[in-house]
Order: structure tokens, then sequence, then C-alpha cells
């Protein structure tokens, strides 16, 4: 059995105006109504294959991380919340330290949470067999596949001779060379030349793992070691959350696990895979995975096409239409804030989009309209300059509370049933009853129905980042 590792901390801006700070590429449900958080969840489901999962992603995402987890009843999940983001060496490091106190012998299996994968049965008897070659060869692996299109945006690995043929014919190869996002010139040269894409998917024992890290990353090995022997653990209903020691944490070395071991290593080698796998980092990838149209066309949401072609367009507003005409090789997503339109192949560049935001303040186009909390989630439904307008989601038996609450607020029950309690008041709301919480007071809101309630909130609005 392998240890799964998922990495689940990134932002993915080359993903915007879809992809946010708070709701991430791999959150965001792209692919039949499931994120690429839950696919990867769901390849590594198999109780007889897999022990239960370890995920390292950052402490703003804990929320979001829990609701998906949970919406696939996923049990067991040891969630470790890192303070700021490191890389994936320490994130890594983290989960090795974990495992290695529980099984010294144990073998880890990491992944991403931006891939997809199309023939799900051939790798996972890919991963089974590599386990074995790992662990019985002393070898770090890591996984290719052969490019299907040029692509400027992934790492790729050159493959040597064969070190080893393992079951199922499953085959290790030395590696020559690491090639990372090479320009469009370059990947030409890198396909003729036998290159093929690194899928960032590595297995290998943890002993190895952290004896080598002490050898070749040992600051790393250090921070993280004291950032996970001083962490905090909290047990929910389902989960384990492990804090990660801020202070030990914020001195680790920012780092890849690329750069910091593999490229150093000489233990480390690569096996080819012909899977259907992609790394989902740009709007051009989406559109090379996603069926077409006979015109070659991606129509996602309300949308009209006239004599378009090989063009992805999407809309995730549905009070919206999004109509093209005669317009070839574009990429357009609409959403309720945001329109953004180009080149499908320039998807490279909608990182400066998300850059240019920053620089002009204009941050908020940078966070999705909804955010998760611990007592459930809300949706901005509209803001302006004079108030804001949101619809909370309180799951059963939860309840919010606010402490120096500065603006007075309406609260209307649109579903379920709640008890609102400020100062010396209290009061029970069902559908269509509503209450007012004057300024400067505590207050606190409980969902007293056994399903989810509905309420909206109206404010005056303090400013863009107030929060709810």
């Amino acid at each position: 059995m392998l240890y799964p590792v998922v990495l689940s901390g990134g932002v993915g801006t080359r993903l915007w105006p879809i992809s946010r700070n708070n709701l991430p590429k791999q959150f965001v449900k792209i692919f039949n109504n499931k994120s690429m958080f839950q696919k990867t969840m769901e390849r590594i489901s198999d109780k007889d294959k897999f022990h239960p999962p370890y995920i390292l992603t950052n402490i703003g995402q804990r929320y979001l991380t829990e609701a998906q987890l949970n919406d696939h009843s996923i049990e067991k999940a040891r969630i470790f919340l890192e303070p700021q983001q490191k890389g994936t060496a320490p994130a890594i490091m983290l989960a090795a330290l974990d495992i290695a106190a529980r099984d010294p012998e144990g073998v880890m299996l990491v992944l991403s949470t931006d891939n997809e994968i199309k023939n799900l049965r051939a790798f996972q008897s890919i991963l089974l067999s590599a386990g074995q070659v790992a662990k019985d060869n002393k070898r770090f692996l890591l996984f290719s596949s052969k490019p299907t299109y040029p692509e400027t945006g992934y790492g790729y690995i050159l493959a040597g001779k064969i070190i080893n043929k393992g079951a199922e014919g499953v085959k290790a190869y030395e590696i020559q060379h690491f090639k990372e996002k090479p320009s469009a010139l370059e990947v030409e040269a890198c396909i003729k030349a036998g290159y093929q894409w690194n899928s960032g998917i590595f297995v290998f024992p943890v002993k190895m793992f952290i004896e080598d890290m002490k050898k070749f990353a040992p600051q790393i090995y250090k921070q993280c070691s004291l950032a996970y022997v001083n962490a905090e653990t909290m047990k929910a209903k389902s989960h384990e959350w492990i804090f990660v020691d801020q202070k030990a944490f914020a001195e680790c070395p920012e780092d890849s696990i690329d750069c910091a071991l593999m490229e150093k290593t000489e233990k480390s080698s690569v096996i080819k895979m012909s899977i259907g796998w992609y790394d989902v980092g740009s709007w051009k990838t989406i559109y090379e995975i996603a069926n077409k149209d006979q015109d070659g066309n991606v129509l996602k949401g309300n949308v009209i096409s006239i004599n378009s072609r090989n063009s992805y367009v999407m809309s995730s507003d549905e009070s919206r239409v999004l109509t093209t005409i005669g317009v070839n090789d574009l990429t357009i997503i609409q959403t309720s804030d945001a329109t953004l339109i180009l080149p499908r192949s320039k998807s490279q560049d909608v990182r400066k989009v998300t850059a240019l935001l920053k620089e002009k303040k204009q941050d908020y186009f940078l966070c999705d309209s909804r955010t998760y909390r611990s007592w459930g989630f809300y949706d901005i439904i509209k803001h302006d300059t004079k108030m804001v307008l949101k619809k909370l989601i309180l799951y059963s038996k939860t309840s919010k509370t606010s402490i120096g609450n500065k603006k007075a607020k309406h609260f209307i029950v649109n579903k379920g049933k709640v008890k609102v309690v400020w100062e010396a008041q209290k009061v029970i709301l069902r559908k269509n009853e509503s209450v007012f919480i004057p300024p400067h007071v505590d207050y606190t809101v409980t969902n007293l129905s056994k399903f989810e309630s509905h309420l909206i909130k109206m404010e005056a609005k303090a400013s863009k980042f107030e929060k709810v």
C-alpha cells in the first residue's frame, strides 16, 4: 500500500478569472461538476491500495478543503495547514516526517491536484508496481507522459537507459536531463529529441527521502522538523488538522522538490506513462482536454456561437448571455465580475493580468464572490460604494459570531430556522422573517435546522475587503 501525499496549496493565476485567491483552480468544478481536488482524491480512494491521504494546503484554504472532502465523504485525511507557501519540497518534507513516525518502511506517492488523467485504471496499476520497484531498488521514481502537443508551460524529462523491468512491464529509466518550461523553439527541439512531459508525480521510500533531504537540503529538513515537532493537531469529525508551527516554518527556505532534491540525487529514475495525463495550468490545456463540437469549439454555460471556430467560450454567470460571431482560435471567459478574451496561443500570459490587478490596487477582482468559513459560506450578491448584499449558507447546528460589529445589519431568512442573539435580545426567525442588528454590538446567528439555513444579509459598506 502507498501513502498518498496530495499537494493542494497553489493559486493558479493562469486560469483567472475562474481561479481566484480564495477559490483556486484545484477547487473549481471544471470537469463534470467535480473539482480537480475531488478527482484527485477519487484516484486514491481504494482502501485496499492506498492509506488514508495526507493533504498539504495553506491555512487560508482550510474550510474550502473541508467542504470538498465532506462533499465526497472522504474520511481520515491528515491535513497539514501551512502558514505560508514555501514550495513543494517543504510540503513533502512535512508529510514524510509524519509518515516515517508511523511507518519508517513506508512508500510515499506524491500527487498534485491540478492534473487530469484519462486512463485511471492504467494509472493505478502503474503506481502499485512502481511502489514495489521504488522499494526494492531504493529509487526516487518520477513519471513522464508523451507530449501530444507543444506546451511551454510544462517541465520536460529526457530518459536514458533502462535500469530495471518491474512487475506488469513497468520500466524505470535513468534521467539524462531536466528542462523546465522551455521556450516555443526549445519545445520543438525537446520533443524531437525524445523529451517527455514531467508529470510532477513521485513514488519513493520515505526513509530514503528524509536521508537525502538531510544531505541536499539540510535547512529545509531542519526547519520542517522543528515546524512538525511544534505543530498542533486538532481532531475533527472525519479528519485531523495539523497546524504547522508558524515561527519555524517562516525560516524554512522556499524550493521545489525538483530543484531541492531530484536534480541533485543520483537515485532518481523516470517511468514513462501512457495514461492521458495533463497538467491543467492554462486555458489552452483545458481546451486540449475538452470534447469539441463540429466547429472545434468548446462552449460552456449560457453561450451562443455563430460561425466561430476552434475557440473555448465559457460563461459562469447564468444571468448573462455570451455571444460570439465569426471569431477563431480565441479563449473567452465571462464571470459575474470579469471578462477575459485572448488568443488560445497566449494562455501563459494571463498571469500578467493578475499582476496588473495587484499593481492597480484592484485585488478584489482576484477573489471569488464565494468565501468559506467554519460555519458555512457566503456569496457576494451585490456590492457598490454604499452597501454590500450577501447570501449566507449556515451548515446544520452551526453558529456564526461577529465581534466588534461596526455597521448596522439586516438579516432575512430564505430557508430554515435560525436564532439571532445580541446584547440582551434573542429572536427565532423562519422563512421570510427578518431582524435588524444595530451597530457596535456583538451578535451570534445559530442554525437550528437539521439542514442548511439560507439568509440574506445587507449592510452599509465599510471597505472592499470587509469580512463577513
